[in-house]
């Protein structure tokens, strides 16, 4: 009965209409929840894009202010400082060849939130004419770029870093 009383005169809900209601919120909540932690990945991915694309700009801007490439700059390290002062938002550190992931651990990616966010940016200097970026989403997806001074720059992305570095040389693009 769902409004009435029972026969000793009390009122409530009987037991298998609360187990009717019960069930029904665990079956909104089968659905649900996959369907908002998948949105939650998608954010986190456009995170990092926002900033990869924020760096393009950066790294274009090092680019005009010298002779159209990057020969200005001696290695990784001096093109990530220069990038560093010039967006001083993110977090820039030299990705070293080898390494199976990328792992910011200078003491600003030390810091809680930091490490390995979408403001940390991995950057390598191939040659005066190739710079290669790389960031982490937090959904664990790995964003790379290369940007080159005659071409279109190339990108791809994948879980491990390595991987991300093949899919950006065959151009196959950000989720």
């Amino acid at each position: 009965m769902l409004w009435g009383h029972d026969r000793n005169g009390k009122n409530g809900f009987t037991l298998v209409e609360l187990l009717v209601v019960v069930s029904i919120i665990g079956i909104l909540a089968a659905i649900a929840i996959p369907t908002m932690l998948g949105e939650t990945s998608k954010a986190k991915d456009a995170a990092a894009i926002t900033s990869m694309r924020s760096v393009v700009d950066t790294m274009n801007t090092l680019k005009s202010n010298t002779a159209g490439d990057w020969s200005s700059f001696a290695n990784s390290p001096a093109i990530a400082t220069a990038a560093q002062a010039a967006e001083p938002a993110y977090i820039f550190f030299e990705w070293v060849t080898g390494n199976p992931q990328v792992t910011c651990t200078s003491a600003p990616c030390a810091q809680v939130g930091n490490s390995n966010a979408p403001i940390a940016i991995a950057v390598w200097l191939q040659s005066s004419t190739v710079v290669g970026l790389e960031a982490y989403s937090q959904s664990g997806k790995y964003l790379c770029e290369f940007l080159y001074t005659t071409a279109s720059p190339t990108r791809g992305y994948s879980t491990d870093a390595n991987t991300c570095l093949l899919n950006a040389e065959s151009n196959l693009g950000w989720p």
